[in-house]
């Protein structure tokens, strides 16, 4: 007696053979059903008998790799790939839909995107909190105009969590590819945990999770610390270190007044327009000559201009991963 679970592809199944015995309890988890009636899949040589089909939702399907072995797809109808602020958006609209057949993918062990991803010091927004919420979950109790990165990141754990989208969600799941099978009309998604299909695919990826360095000649060569400001190294101890910060972005006018009081040293800050930029003013020409006043907050002592002596530390916050 041979018991077969039957998946499906998109059509029939091929390479699923029951031949010579009678086949009893065979569970369709995969295939796509129409009422009673399961489509999608094949089965020759064989009699099938109590055949249950237990969701009306494709669940799984049954691939054959390269190398010819069986490679068991998970299914979804919409699958999202992030699990941010727009991820979080999208499962909502579709729960208030009433659809429920969609997974969101989310690579970090966590929700919150780039409010997950970033923990330089004194991360936090730069648009107004009551405008940067959710407008169906507005949020009356935020501490701050402009609050700090820990406590956005607690409001959209609390929203996956209050409006239902946990059972939707798979944390610590990388995308790796995506392919879309014009016949089988599916996109193939090649991820961290296995291969996925799914009639829709959504990008709600952030751009302000993945470092850049700058490409800056002799990077190489520099025997102190490199860190970027949407990996910090917590662990690396700036108290009284030279720093170089590389970037005058929205992550940089945060973090350098709050390391600058504590390094000891001049914080640099080099500029990133263009020499003929209209933008330029004479302070930028002192930075490229090694001075640069100190940012520092009210009350902490001057800002006067000090020389740069050698770094021993470099933080970069580059624009096209500002974080």
């Amino acid at each position: 007696m041979t018991r077969a679970d039957i998946g499906a592809t998109g059509a029939d199944t091929t390479g699923t053979r029951v031949t010579g015995a009678r086949t009893t309890g065979a569970r369709t988890t995969g295939a796509r059903t129409t009422g009673a009636r399961t489509t999608g899949a094949r089965t020759t040589g064989a009699r099938t008998t109590d055949t249950r089909t237990t969701d009306t939702r494709t669940t799984d399907t049954r691939t054959t790799d390269t190398r010819g072995k069986d490679t068991v797809a998970h299914h979804a109808q919409v699958l999202v790939v992030g699990g941010g602020f727009s991820g979080i958006g999208l499962g909502h609209a579709l729960l208030e839909s009433r659809f429920t057949d969609f997974v969101i993918l989310e690579r970090a062990p966590d929700v919150g995107g780039v409010w997950q991803a970033n923990t330089y010091p004194g991360c936090r927004c730069d648009v107004p909190s009551h405008l940067y919420s959710f407008s169906f979950a507005p949020n009356p109790d935020w501490s701050s105009t402009y609050s700090p990165r820990a406590e956005i990141h607690a409001y959209l754990r609390r929203c996956a969590d209050r409006f239902g989208l946990r059972p939707h969600l798979r944390t610590g799941v990388g995308v790796e590819a995506a392919r879309w099978d014009e016949d089988a009309q599916l996109w193939h998604v090649t991820t961290s945990e296995g291969p996925w299909t799914a009639r829709v695919l959504v990008s709600a990826v952030g751009p302000l999770t993945e470092p850049k360095l700058p490409d800056v000649p002799g990077i190489d060569r520099f025997r102190g610390t490199i860190m970027h400001s949407a990996r910090w190294d917590h662990d690396h101890d700036l108290t009284g270190e030279r720093v170089a910060s590389i970037g005058t972005g929205a992550s940089a006018i945060q973090y350098v007044p709050e390391i600058a009081d504590r390094t000891g040293r001049a914080v640099r800050l080099p500029a990133q327009c263009p020499v003929d930029h209209p933008a330029r003013q004479p302070a930028d020409h002192r930075r490229r000559a090694g001075t640069v006043p100190v940012p520092s907050r009210p009350g902490s002592g001057s800002s006067a201009p000090r020389r740069t002596p050698p770094r021993s530390c470099w933080c970069s916050a580059s624009p096209s991963s500002r974080g």
